[in-house]
C-alpha cells in the first residue's frame, strides 16, 4: 500500500503529509507527533475494516443489555410475580437480545434477511409489550413495574430506531459508530473533538486513493472510494504493539476491559484499544504454516532470546527457556518485546498480507538488539508485510542507511518520513524529496544532544 496520509487539527499535526509504503520510518525525537500519525492511521483503517453493520446493531443492542442487567438487579429473584403476559414478554426480550447479540450480520448477501427477520422479532416483543401498557393497572410490586417498563422503553427506543431504515443507512451510522470508538479507546480521550486542537476547524484525514474522513460538531462526513475500502480488507491483519509492559499486566488489565463492557460504561483508563486488538489478535487460532519460518528461528535461537513466548490455554503469556516456564511479569521487558514479534509469527497472526505498527522499536532493547529488531522488521518488509515504525532511534536509522548503501534496489518500498523539533510544523516533504538528505537531517536531530555535550567535554 503506497499511499499519502493527510491530517489536519489532530493534536500537534495542524497539517501534517505523510508517506507509507510497505517499510514506513515516522522518525524524530520525543512529542513530535510520531504516534499520533500511527495511532491516527491505525484508527482510521481498522474503523473502516471493521463490520459496520454490526457495529450498529452492537450500539442498539447495548440499550437492551443496560435495561436488562440493571432491572434485574432490582427485582431480584421475584419474575416468578410476572403475570403470564409479563413472563411472555422477558422471554420474547431476552430471546431478541440474544438474536442481536449472536448474529454476526458477516454475509452481506442474506443481510436483508437477517435484518427482515430482526424487525419481525422488535415488533412481536414491542406488540406483546403493548398488551400489557393496554391492560388496566393493577397493584403490582414497584420494581416489578419498572422492571417490565424499562424493558419496554428499551424495546421502543430499538423498534424507533430501526424502523424501515434502509441498509445503507445503517452501514453508514456504523461505520460513524466504529470511527468513534477506534479514536476514542486508543487515544484513551472522552469525547473525538478532544483530539483537535482548533475548535472551529474539522478534524481531517484522508488518505489517498481511499478517501477523506472530517469531524467536525460531533459528526463525521466521508467522502470514501469502494476500491480503496476493498484494499484495507485485503490486509489479513493490522496490529499495533506499543510498551511490552501492558502486555504484563493483560490479565488484570481484561478483567478491567471485561467489567466496563458488562456495565457498558466507557472507562478512560490509560490502557488503549489497541492493547485489547492485540491480545484478542494473539488468542485468536489462525490456520496454515508459520508465514516466516526463518525469522522465527533467529528470533528465538540462544543468540537472541535463548527461549520463546507462549500463551496458556488460559491467555497467560510467559515465557519458555530451557524447559523452564517464567511468567512475564518477571520477565526482562526486551525480552518480552522481541519476544512479541516471534510470538505474532509462531501464532501465524503476522503473514505476507500483514500489516504491522510499532511504536518504539527499540523500547527496553539494547543497541545490539535494536540493530536485530530493525533487520527482522525490514525482512517482513520485503517478504510483504507492511511495517509502520515511530522511532527515535539513531541505531535503527544508522542500520537502514548501512542496509540501503548495500542494497540501493531496496529504497523503492521505504517511506521515510520526518519530524521536525521544536514543534515546527511537518511540512509536505514529497518536494524534492531525497532519501539520503532526509535521513542526514533526521540523524542530525537525534544526535544534537550527545553532539552538545560531546562539544561541553572538550
Amino acid at each position: 500500500m503506497r499511499t499519502e496520509v493527510k491530517i489536519k487539527n489532530i493534536g500537534k499535526l495542524d497539517n501534517a503529509v505523510i508517506h507509507l509504503d510497505r517499510f514506513t520510518v515516522l522518525a524524530g525525537p520525543n512529542n513530535s507527533g510520531k504516534s499520533f500519525v500511527s495511532k491516527t492511521v491505525y484508527s482510521v483503517i481498522t474503523a473502516l475494516r471493521a463490520n459496520h453493520v454490526k457495529q450498529y446493531f452492537s450500539h442498539l443492542s447495548k440499550n437492551m443489555d443496560t435495561a436488562y442487567t440493571w432491572q434485574r438487579l432490582r427485582i431480584g429473584n421475584r419474575e416468578k410475580d410476572l403475570h403470564d403476559t409479563e413472563t411472555e414478554f422477558v422471554d420474547r426480550f431476552l430471546q431478541l437480545q440474544s438474536f442481536m447479540n449472536d448474529s454476526e450480520f458477516n454475509n452481506f448477501e442474506e443481510i436483508d434477511d437477517t435484518i427482515s427477520e430482526l424487525r419481525a422479532q422488535i415488533d412481536l416483543v414491542h406488540d406483546v409489550g403493548s398488551k400489557i401498557k393496554k391492560k388496566p393497572r393493577e397493584r403490582r410490586i414497584g420494581s416489578r413495574n419498572r422492571y417490565v417498563s424499562e424493558l419496554f422503553n428499551a424495546i421502543k427506543i430499538l423498534k424507533k430506531e430501526l424502523d424501515q431504515k434502509p441498509i445503507e443507512s445503517i452501514i453508514l451510522q456504523g461505520r460513524e459508530l466504529e470511527l468513534e470508538k477506534k479514536l476514542i479507546d486508543n487515544f484513551q480521550v472522552t469525547h473525538v473533538s478532544r483530539l483537535g486542537t482548533k475548535e472551529r476547524e474539522p478534524l481531517h484525514i484522508s488518505l489517498e486513493e481511499i478517501g477523506k474522513i472530517e469531524y467536525l460538531n460531533g459528526k463525521f462526513t466521508c467522502d470514501l472510494q469502494p476500491e480503496g475500502i476493498g484494499q484495507l480488507h485485503g490486509f489479513s491483519t493490522v496490529t499495533y504493539l506499543e510498551s511490552p509492559i501492558y502486555m504484563k499486566l493483560m490479565r488484570v488489565l481484561e478483567s478491567r476491559y471485561l467489567i466496563s463492557s458488562i456495565s457498558h460504561r466507557r472507562q478512560i483508563s490509560g490502557v488503549p484499544g489497541y492493547f485489547y486488538d492485540l491480545a484478542n489478535i494473539l488468542k485468536f487460532e489462525f490456520v496454515g504454516d508459520i508465514a516466516f519460518p526463518d525469522l522465527f528461528g533467529k528470533l528465538t535461537s540462544n543468540e537472541i532470546l535463548g527461549g520463546r513466548l507462549a500463551l496458556s490455554d488460559s491467555g497467560r503469556i510467559f515465557f519458555q527457556e530451557n524447559g523452564r516456564q517464567y511468567d512475564l511479569s518477571v520477565t526482562a521487558t526486551g525480552i518480552a518485546n522481541l519476544g512479541l514479534l516471534a510470538l505474532l509469527i509462531e501464532r501465524k497472526a503476522l503473514d505476507k498480507k500483514s500489516l504491522l505498527f510499532i511504536d518504539e522499536p527499540e523500547a527496553h532493547l539494547h543497541p545490539s538488539w535494536q540493530v536485530f529488531m530493525a533487520e527482522s522488521l525490514f525482512e517482513l518488509a520485503k517478504q510483504g508485510v507492511h511495517v509502520v515504525i515511530a522511532t527515535h532511534s539513531i541505531e535503527i536509522l544508522k542500520w537502514l542507511e548501512v542496509h540501503i548503501k548495500h542494497n540501493p534496489e531496496d529504497k523503492s518500498f521505504v517511506a521515510l518520513n520526518r519530524f521536525p523539533m521544536n514543534n515546527s510544523p511537518l511540512f509536505d516533504q514529497s518536494d524534492n524529496y531525497d532519501f539520503e538528505t532526509n535521513l542526514s537531517k533526521i540523524k542530525q536531530d537525534l544526535a544534537k544532544p550527545f553532539t552538545e555535550l560531546y562539544i561541553d567535554g572538550i
